[in-house]
């Protein structure tokens, strides 16, 4: 049970850090485009 637990929070670990990463690569692109 505490292994299914722990596996369920390192896929929302996962998931969050990737929904991170994403915003932060949209962030830069807008960024850019309004520096062009």
């Amino acid at each position: 049970m505490f292994l299914l637990e722990f596996h369920i929070q390192a896929i929302n670990i996962s998931e969050y850090i990737s929904i991170l990463i994403c915003l932060k690569s949209r962030a830069t692109k807008t960024r850019a485009l309004a520096f062009e």
